[in-house]
């Protein structure tokens, strides 16, 4: 079971500040590849990247492990921080 889904609002703060504390503090980046669709590579591993996409409600969702365990990582902060035109 996702451990995510059974949080209160104010635990999905907390940790959603810290995915923003640590995609700021290790220097996250996020790359459009296609319309719609973000590549972020590891930052603890450089064999490996992730993809990232917004849902329904545009909402950032990411490959990563962390995504898939808290709904929420540094590399979909860094997505939803980056710098729009």
């Amino acid at each position: 079971m996702n451990r995510a889904y059974g949080v209160n609002s104010v635990e999905r703060d907390v940790t959603q500040a810290r995915a923003r504390a640590r995609a700021l503090a290790q220097g996250v980046k996020v790359e459009l590849v296609s319309p719609g669709v973000w590549v972020a590579e590891s930052v603890s591993r450089s064999d490996r990247a992730y993809l990232l996409r917004l849902d329904a409600f545009g909402r950032p969702t990411c490959t990563c492990p962390g995504y898939q365990h808290r709904l929420t990582c540094k590399h979909a902060a860094a997505l939803e921080m980056r710098p729009r035109a």
